[in-house]
């Protein structure tokens, strides 16, 4: 059965058709006939029509701008022009409406059947298609928890099944870049998880929460949260490690809304072949032994150490190794690291340092030093430098009668003229200037 709205400003013309339609096609339900386009506009919003015939030349809205106005509105009803007019204007701009077809007063029996015929048959074998996937998505829908823990499993007993997760990237169209494994603990929790929580709402929140920025496979059991997260094209390593971060950082926050829950997350490292997931899944909990106040914690080679494996163990085992330094790390009130940080700042800010140089002293990535010094100072490595050396550019200032030159060179500026900039933007004043009202 089709549906079909007739529009033309003439009685005659629409009876005509209306018999001319029930007689040859009594599939067809005409469900109304208007007489101009904006009625026309306000019955196929309403009623969804799978056809609608429509004059050109009505009154209040011409038949080509009603149907321009309900193309833009995304209505998927089929169009026929039917018209007495062959000017060229008209003819053009239906062409790029892409109208379904077209029907030329007086109608001619044959053709005007060929036309609506011809429209039928595309109509029903899009409904066709239509179903087809329909039933597909509710299959996958069935599936695809099913299959997500299969493969997951694989990757938490060391073995990642590729040919499961290429069946599965190509069931869903996903062009593989690289992944890493997320794994979320509860703040000051002993385990990774807490019974209480709803694991298919948990499920559910998480796939709602990260469907927008990437493709991903979650799985949720009774000891663990865990996230396979996929690249969503081709990125530089650096720009990998940024987007990652603000993607675990997204999710906690919209999970704590979501579940009143406050998670930690350990990230292993970034992958481009996927038999390396368990590996990462191994260092996204190592991550998480970090005894540091942060809620998002990036897995560093030079600062994490995967505990030593028994051959054939799983990581399930390593993931028992772990639990018990959950707690400790969470309730951590702020990083070792950053406190090294801070104490070799106080006492090398005199000498040219860099987040390269620090780094490399407390044997962390710079990267991470760079986070961690935003996340717990508020400030960035170089902001929190500059203050150190503007406070003590005020004492020697305000203290002693070392030239502009000495107090640069005192605090580690090697140019003055840069560190009178500084010093200027910082505190409103100059040395000159400092000196004379102190």
């Amino acid at each position: 059965m089709y549906t079909m709205i007739i529009a033309d400003d003439e009685a005659i013309a629409r009876k005509s058709l209306e018999l001319f339609v029930k007689k040859e096609f009594p599939e067809i339900h005409i469900i109304n006939s208007v007489s101009d386009g904006i009625a026309l506009v306000q019955e196929v919003e309403r009623q969804l029509p799978d056809i609608a015939i429509v004059d050109i030349n009505m009154p209040g809205l011409s038949g080509i701008d009603a149907i321009e106005l309900l193309y833009n509105r995304g209505v998927k009803t089929r169009f026929v022009i039917n018209t007495a007019y062959s000017e060229f204007d008209y003819v053009k701009k239906a062409l790029e409406l892409k109208v379904d077809g077209y029907l030329l007063k007086p109608e001619k029996y044959e053709e005007s059947k060929k036309t609506i015929r011809k429209l039928c048959e595309s109509i029903s074998y899009a409904k066709a298609e239509q179903q087809i996937q329909s039933k597909m998505q509710s299959l996958f829908h069935v599936i695809s928890p099913v299959l997500e823990s299969e493969i997951m499993l694989t990757v938490f007993a060391g073995e990642p099944a590729m040919e499961d997760f290429t069946a599965y990237c190509e069931m869903y169209g996903i062009s593989f870049y690289g992944g890493c494994m997320v794994s979320l603990i509860e703040e000051n929790a002993e385990v990774l998880t807490n019974n209480h929580i709803n694991k298919r709402s948990l499920r559910q929140a998480i796939h709602d929460i990260l469907t927008i920025s990437c493709n991903h496979l979650v799985m949720v059991t009774e000891s663990s949260i865990n996230v396979l997260v996929l690249l969503p094209k081709q990125m530089e390593a650096a720009e990998q490690k940024e987007w990652i971060w603000d993607v675990a950082q997204v999710l906690l926050s919209r999970l704590k809304a979501h579940c009143g829950i406050s998670f930690m997350a350990g990230i292993g490292e970034i992958y481009g072949d996927f038999r390396k997931m368990s590996r990462s899944y191994k260092e996204s909990l190592a991550a998480l032994r970090q005894k540091n106040k942060l809620d998002v914690i990036l897995y560093d080679m030079q600062v994490h150490h995967l505990p030593e494996e028994e051959p054939g163990a799983s990581c399930y085992t390593l993931d028992r190794t772990l639990e018990e330094d959950f707690k400790t790390a969470a309730s951590m009130k702020k990083s070792v690291y950053v406190e090294d940080a801070v104490s070799y700042i106080q006492e090398h800010y005199t000498e040219d340092i860099s987040l390269d140089t620090v780094a490399e002293k407390i044997r962390i990535s710079p990267f991470y030093l760079s986070r961690l010094m935003r996340q717990e100072t508020g400030v960035t490595f170089v902001e929190y430098l500059t203050r150190v050396r503007i406070k003590e550019a005020i004492k020697l200032a305000i203290n002693t009668n070392l030239s502009i030159k000495e107090i640069a060179e005192r605090i580690g500026y090697l140019n003055v003229t840069y560190f009178c900039k500084v010093f200027k933007k910082r505190t409103g004043k100059t040395i000159g200037e400092y000196r004379r009202g102190n």
